[in-house]
């Protein structure tokens, strides 16, 4: 069974079946000049170099994406918030652990 046909199984088994589920997810690793570095959600070492005017004016580096009906992205603005904060706490975990020597 296709890794896509898994995952609908499982959703409808879970009754939250999306479309959105099925569909890629992006993070904005960087921008240079024009265009924009995606990286894919599960697999970062897969590359995907778009135009930045495909993306929402306010798209900034580490926000997560999805692509939109009108073939350009949205942000999942959840999703992001929810990555930042979890970025934000291991950073205090590390600044706060004891120096082992």
């Amino acid at each position: 069974m296709s890794a896509i046909l898994e995952k609908l199984h499982w959703k409808k088994c879970d009754r939250k079946l999306h479309w959105g589920d099925l569909m890629p997810t992006y993070t904005i690793d960087r921008f240079e000049g024009n265009k924009a570095v995606l990286l894919l959600k599960g697999n970062e070492a897969e590359e995907k170099l778009v135009d930045r005017n495909v993306l929402p004016e306010s798209a900034k580096e580490g926000d997560l994406l999805e692509t939109s009906d009108n073939g350009g992205y949205r942000i999942l603005h959840k999703e992001t918030e929810k990555r930042r904060q979890q970025a934000k706490a291991k950073l205090e975990a590390l600044k706060n652990r004891p120096n082992s020597k």
